[in-house]
């Protein structure tokens, strides 16, 4: 799991973001293949973690 956020979680890695801005996660695709063309992969959504 990787968490974004402002802190590090506890045992866990992080992306930092500011607390003050907004934060708008992209996910580049270099090259897809073929399950993501007919939509077999799809990635999972982002869950608020307590």
């Amino acid at each position: 799991m990787i968490g974004f956020g402002p802190t590090q979680p506890e045992g866990g890695k992080r992306i930092q973001t500011r607390s003050n801005k907004r934060f708008f996660p992209m996910l580049p695709l270099l090259s897809p293949l073929e399950p993501f063309f007919t939509q077999k992969w799809r990635p999972s959504e982002i869950a608020l973690v307590k």
